[in-house]
């Protein structure tokens, strides 16, 4: 068992709330990307946030508590959340760091993060190795790493195949805590049917992937504790990406066909195995979505097109039978020349969207900047950088995000 401790003599105790952070990609392994606990920027304040950065940390974020983990090209690097970046604007020095690591979640209390060489690995918050399942991935092969989410007790780790002669994807299961001992020898297996990580999600127990290939994909719905089938879908679908939120299951898909919003619970499903139809529908014309689901709004970003479309979460205002839904606003296009919008991300109803060298802010109830009988949205703000903006990630008080020169946070003054 390595230890990797840098500089642990700093951070031998480690003072964390389970569960705080924005501790994995997609926020939640539903893949909401939507942060409802974030109280202190709203579509009141957001013109006044302040960008601090720092420079040479060019990395996708993650917040674990008072830890800031980010991964680049080298590795895992954690810092002190509390002063990085810090108000002089200096470079920030590492409390410790990990080599090769491609992807990271936590639960909370551990990281677990995937290593190409080694597999998936399990590390306290003081980069101490606790458990590791070996799984050596050949990059000569087309293999590659996924993506790590963690959810009900579980990591989850998956990787990409673009050789071998197909295109996949399989995702390894396993209890957070581990198997006991040193080296976890077996994992529940499953086999989405894409090469992407956007091919499955989880929500209450519930694990949700794409059965099948282009262009005739099903999603099927399995216990997550014992990997149990229950459910899929009677219609097969053409998959741009899905949402798990609050039981209920969004399935994005290329246009005419829409959103399509199914119960996770399986309630409504009938057969052996069970079959389930959609619960509704959101009309949207738009393809290529990435997507945020709060708990009243679901934002479909057209990366293509660079527009965002809002629709509700309840029934309100659909018809037909079965239901279908059409968007309450949608934002005018801010595409930036040679560039198309790149992510997404919501907290206390502002939607945080990268496209280019921007870093736009909308309100998400379209009360602000929004105009028309259907509401159409102005930024309530934007930021202009130098270099390309990441995906933003929200957390409290402060947005992160990166550009290939440094990490940024915007704050609030003082």
């Amino acid at each position: 068992m390595r230890r990797y401790s840098g500089l642990a003599a700093v951070a031998v105790f480690v003072l964390l709330l389970s569960g705080c952070g924005w501790l994995q990609d997609g926020f939640t392994a539903g893949q909401t990307f939507s942060n409802d606990s974030e109280k202190a920027i709203d579509a009141g304040n957001v013109t006044s946030l302040v960008d601090r950065r720092a420079p040479g940390l060019a990395g996708h974020p993650l917040v674990v508590g008072n830890r800031l983990l980010v991964i680049d090209v080298s590795g895992l690097h954690v810092f002190d959340a509390a002063t990085c970046p810090n108000p002089g604007q200096g470079a920030c020095s590492p409390l410790w760091e990990r080599v090769r690591v491609k992807q990271a979640a936590s639960d909370g209390t551990s990281i677990f993060v995937a290593d190409p060489a080694e597999g998936l690995i399990a590390l306290d918050l003081n980069g101490n190795q606790l458990w590791e399942f070996p799984k050596f991935l050949d990059p000569v092969m087309g293999d590659n790493v996924g993506r790590v989410a963690t959810s009900d007790g579980y990591a989850l780790f998956s990787t990409t195949h673009a050789g071998h002669g197909f295109l996949g994807e399989t995702l390894y299961v396993l209890p957070a805590s581990g198997c006991g001992q040193a080296q976890c020898a077996a994992a529940r297996t499953f086999s989405p049917g894409h090469d992407e990580g956007k091919t499955w999600a989880v929500d209450r127990g519930r694990l949700f992937l794409v059965s099948g290939g282009t262009p005739v994909e099903n999603v099927v719905a399995y216990d997550l504790a014992t990997g149990a089938e229950l459910w899929r879908s009677v219609t097969a679908s053409s998959f741009q990406n899905m949402v798990a939120r609050d039981g209920s299951l969004y399935v994005f898909g290329s246009s005419p066909q829409g959103i399509q919003v199914y119960d996770g619970s399986g309630v409504d499903c009938t057969g052996t195995p069970k079959t389930c139809s959609p619960k509704r529908t959101l009309v949207a014309p738009d393809v290529g979505y990435i997507a945020a689901v709060t708990s009243e709004r679901v934002v479909a970003l057209d990366i293509f097109h660079s527009v965002a479309t809002f629709f509700r979460t309840d029934d309100f205002g659909c018809t037909g039978v079965p239901l279908t839904c059409g968007p309450v606003a949608k934002t005018k296009s801010f595409t930036t020349p040679g560039t198309d919008a790149g992510s997404l991300a919501v907290a206390n109803d502002v939607v945080y969207v990268s496209s280019g060298k921007h870093l736009l802010a909308y309100d998400l109830t379209a009360g602000r900047s929004c105009t028309g009988a259907f509401r159409v949205c102005s930024p309530l703000a934007t930021k202009a950088f130098a270099n390309d903006v990441s995906a933003p990630i929200i957390w409290d008080g402060k947005v992160y995000f990166w550009t290939t020169v440094a990490l940024h946070t915007l704050s609030l003054p003082g």
